[in-house]
């Protein structure tokens, strides 16, 4: 009898732990682990290569018809693809406050989001499918956050529906919320969360306390630690967390950051021009004609067996006043110098910058050649020669 009871005690105990949902570590769906096809198309996006990454995806989908992820995958290169045609993806989107906020100037295509918005839609459908059989499905709940937060996006900034990309953000908060409750370790849902505060955050004092009674919220600093998350952790869309807390760097002047942030991409995807040439503003050099940010010199060192700008081992070229040489300012001017563009090689720290040059044949056949410099009353001062006579008062006696 007692034994019987006991028997009865056990399973009324366990019933309900057998009959429970699969718990958070559990679930095996590609969306959280490292499916080759879906990185090699994502990898392929960060390198503006869309069509192709775009290919790998519809393959993928159709072996997996009923994951919603593929869905999502193909969604994103079609965004993707329009917010990098559209330059959404750059410090000069992100500096500017008027477009920052605003949205893109024009239109974007009509096909790409078209067939944008018929990814997302199929998302949905199988996500919620999902959702009636386990309304805490982490596969169905990442979906529905990225498919939310991708439509955010395209509200927002391509389309310029401010409140329906409002309506978006706060519904992928939302989903992102119920899935890292479930799984923590999705660490590629945080940056939709994170692009939101972010968002949000930047808006005017009075329009966020107008959101604010709404129940909508945003925290920059927050916004950018969430995002930050995604860029150390992520999976599929860690090198697009990098992208935007680089972008958002810039536009909070946290220039280290922003350069470590470029630095990693451009050598993590040296084809991408878009990685390149960011590197390239963040660090104050001018954009290479082929997208690079060294002007294609890593490869010429690698073939002369020598380390190249960005490499271990290189060492720079100090700039021109270390070696002794002068370069422009008010004070060459007020020493009736000319002042020229000193072109340089390309990525050199002296291309582009004004270099005081004295007027004669040097100067009229484009070469930048200064004459040699000479100490002289507390500051350099330049050898004169037989056709070049300084003028004005601080002409060197």
């Amino acid at each position: 009898m007692y034994r019987l009871v006991g028997i009865l005690t056990l399973f009324v105990l366990l019933a309900p732990a057998a009959s429970k949902p699969q718990t958070s570590m559990e679930s095996n769906a590609a969306a959280f682990k490292d499916v080759p096809e879906l990185m090699d198309g994502f990898r392929l996006l960060y390198e503006q290569k869309f069509p192709e990454g775009r290919e790998k995806f519809v393959e993928w989908t159709a072996q997996n018809p009923d994951d919603p992820f593929g869905y999502v995958a193909q969604a994103a290169s079609y965004l993707f693809e329009e917010l990098y045609r559209q330059g959404v993806l750059t410090s000069d989107f992100f500096l500017d406050e008027n477009r920052f906020l605003k949205g893109i100037e024009g239109k974007p295509d009509a096909e790409h989001m078209k067939k944008f918005r018929e990814a997302t839609r199929r998302a949905r459908e199988l996500a919620k499918v999902l959702l009636k059989s386990n309304s805490r499905d982490q596969e169905a709940l990442f979906a529905l956050t990225l498919a939310a937060g991708m439509e955010s996006d395209a509200d927002s900034i391509l389309e310029k529906k401010q409140l329906d990309g409002l309506k978006r953000m706060k519904e992928a908060n939302a989903h992102a919320k119920l899935l890292l409750a479930e799984r923590p370790d999705a660490a590629d849902a945080f940056v939709a969360m994170g692009i939101a505060n972010y968002t949000i955050g930047s808006l005017s004092a009075g329009f966020r306390a107008l959101l604010w009674f709404g129940g909508v919220h945003g925290d920059k600093k927050l916004g950018m630690e969430q995002v930050r998350k995604t860029a150390e952790n992520g999976r599929y869309l860690k090198p697009f967390g990098k992208i935007m807390l680089a972008l958002a760097a810039r536009r909070e002047k946290q220039n280290a950051l922003a350069q470590k942030l470029l630095r990693e991409l451009s050598e993590e995807f040296p084809a991408s021009p878009l990685f390149a040439a960011e590197y390239a503003k963040a660090i104050g050099r001018p954009i290479p004609a082929d997208g690079r940010a060294d002007g294609g010199r890593s490869r010429r060192s690698a073939a002369a067996g020598r380390p190249g700008p960005g490499t271990r081992g290189h060492r720079p070229r100090p700039p021109r006043a270390a070696r002794g040489l002068p370069h422009g300012g008010a004070a060459a001017r007020r020493a009736g110098l000319r002042i020229r563009r000193d072109r340089g090689h390309p990525g050199h720290p002296d291309r582009d910058r004004d270099v005081a040059h004295p007027p004669g044949p040097d100067y009229a056949a484009g070469v930048s050649r200064p004459p040699a410099p000479v100490r002289g009353r507390g500051r350099t001062a330049l050898r004169r020669k037989a056709w070049w006579k300084p003028t004005g008062l601080a002409a060197i006696s």
